[in-house]
């Protein structure tokens, strides 16, 4: 149809004009219900605010990390449900994703949340500002890993302060770490010693068999055992070890 004909017929014009914007506007909500419908469905928290730092919306994974329906935290403020040593991190962390470009520019740290029945959660936390002001962000729950690698640390303070030989493997029982006593004892450093199998690094001709099956046996079925067993150091000398 020509322009023309547009100018004779000006109802017919303003027909189309509201029909392509209606189906514009349900394509764009059916675009944006499809997104919601995705972002509900995953595992990690996905939040926004307001230029406040209120929140306007919250999938409902927070539910799971924080123990409160989404639905009743609209409204508040973010920083409400972080342990308050840890504000001034969430503080800088939103104040740095405002940056001088129009872009949406992004921050990352990590804190404690609290959770609705008191316990604490440590997430780790992503926003990004939104050149219309107010931020959108994702956060997940790494309070396991937190705690590994706080048990990790302790583990390996009192291991680095004893006289014995301490082995860490992990679950295909390759070397991950030992302390200075096993360095000192066998001559192999902790980066010569990694992904190596402790029995292969260690045993010699005149280890016994049967007490190598024992402890692998152990090792297995996760029973705890006590062998005595001669290994070798680096240079090929042989010593008892009680383990």
């Amino acid at each position: 149809m020509t322009s023309g004909d547009d100018e004779e017929n000006p109802s017919l014009s303003t027909d189309l004009h509201v029909e392509a914007t209606q189906r514009l506007t349900e394509a764009l909500i059916e675009a944006e219900n499809r997104s919601r419908r995705r972002i509900e469905l995953l595992s990690e928290v996905v939040f926004e605010t307001d230029g406040t730092e209120r929140l306007v919306y919250l999938n409902d994974a927070w539910r799971s990390v924080i123990g409160v329906r989404p639905e009743a935290c609209i409204g508040q403020r973010l920083d409400a449900f972080v342990v308050e040593e840890d504000r001034p991190k969430l503080t800088r962390l939103m104040a740095g994703s405002d940056g001088p470009s129009p872009a949406v520019t992004e921050s990352r740290t990590q804190l404690r949340a609290r959770r609705a029945d008191g316990t604490l959660a440590w997430i780790d936390l992503s926003v990004a500002r939104l050149p219309r002001g107010g931020t959108v962000g994702v956060f997940h729950d790494i309070t396991a890993q937190r705690q590994a690698q706080d048990e990790l640390a302790k583990l390996s303070l009192v291991a680095s302060s004893t006289d014995n030989m301490v082995i860490i493997t992990d679950a295909e029982g390759r070397i991950e770490w030992v302390n200075p006593a096993f360095e000192e004892r066998t001559g192999y450093t902790l980066d010569r010693a990694k992904g190596w199998k402790p029995g292969a690094l260690l045993q010699g001709k005149d280890t016994d068999r049967p007490t190598i099956s024992r402890i692998a046996k152990a090792l297995r079925t996760g029973d705890s055992i006590r062998e005595e067993v001669i290994n070798y150091t680096k240079t090929g000398e042989p010593y008892w070890v009680s383990l």
